[in-house]
């Protein structure tokens, strides 16, 4: 869902401390899926909102958080194998 930024294989480093930021990419839990999403995390007037990167993912456009839905972490690496 995040390609072509994140391409598959890549590892993520995420801090659970660490304040999400307006454009940060994120590890969220919604309310409403059974596992854990990573998407770019978009604020504004006080909402937020998660995204998908790729164009494969455009059915899911952006998603407006609720109360019930939990940002578990923030990406602070990423880390990619060649082999």
């Amino acid at each position: 869902s995040m390609e072509p930024v994140f391409p598959k294989r890549t590892i993520l480093v995420a801090d659970a401390d660490k304040k999400a930021n307006d454009r940060s990419y994120v590890i969220a839990k919604l309310s409403n899926y059974p596992e854990p999403v990573f998407r770019q995390l978009l604020i504004d007037a006080g909402d937020y909102y998660i995204k998908p990167l790729s164009p494969d993912f455009e059915q899911y456009k952006m998603t407006r958080l609720n109360k019930s839905d939990r940002i578990l972490g923030v990406i602070v690496q990423a880390k990619r194998n060649y082999e």
